[in-house]
């Protein structure tokens, strides 16, 4: 499990209008990275998305978990990334269009960066309101 911690990005853990859906640990292998070999070499990425969505009373359907999951995963097929930062931007620009969505976050583990030095992975975790 990520880093992210909701209340501090100001997503509630409890709330009665309002629920967080995350979806950890999408694990995807992509061409992401600055140096020669990472723009050659695909590199496993691991992504997790927890959105705050508004719960209307009477609401027939809630956020379908298959679309956030459809939509981040056309965003990193797209093709070769630069930054991590960047590709977190491009899933929070396509979360955004859901409507249900107030607030969303994405956490990206890159467990091969080269630092120089071992390591679990390099985590960059980005937040944005989108409405309400």
């Amino acid at each position: 499990m990520s880093g992210i911690d909701p209340v501090a990005y100001g997503i509630p853990s409890f709330d009665d209008a309002h629920d967080v859906i995350a979806l950890c640990g999408m694990r995807f292998h992509v061409t992401v990275g600055v140096l020669p070999h990472e723009r050659e070499i695909e590199q496993p990425l691991e992504i997790d998305v927890r959105l705050l969505v508004d719960r209307p009373s009477g609401i027939d359907e809630p956020l379908d978990y298959s679309v956030v999951h459809r939509a981040v995963a056309h965003i990193v097929g797209r093709g070769a990334h630069r930054f991590l930062e960047d590709l977190a931007g491009e899933i929070l620009d396509a979360l955004a269009s859901e409507p249900l969505v107030l607030r969303a976050q994405v956490a990206i583990r890159k467990p091969h960066a080269p630092v120089g030095g071992p390591l679990d992975y390099v985590e960059i975790t980005r937040s944005r309101h989108v409405r309400g």
